[in-house]
């Protein structure tokens, strides 16, 4: 799977959905997908993102049921 075709498919499995205004993912593996890709991402710090703020982990959301990220380790 290329790279376009790999980002373009987790972003479809994100929704917006959630009445805390955060992003929401459907389900734990695209939310942990979303991370990785973080992770691998050799232009991040190009994009304006601070390096020691990368999302860490993933969590159920107690509103919407869906998935959220944080850069916060437990």
């Amino acid at each position: 799977m290329s790279h376009s075709h790999h980002s373009q498919k987790i972003k479809a499995s994100r929704l917006k959905v959630c009445p805390s205004g955060k992003a929401s993912y459907q389900d734990r593996l695209s939310a942990m997908l979303f991370i990785s890709r973080q992770w691998h991402d050799d232009d991040w710090w190009k994009k304006g993102k601070r390096s020691d703020k990368r999302l860490a982990r993933a969590y159920q959301c107690p509103i919407c049921g869906h998935w959220h990220l944080t850069s916060h380790a437990s």
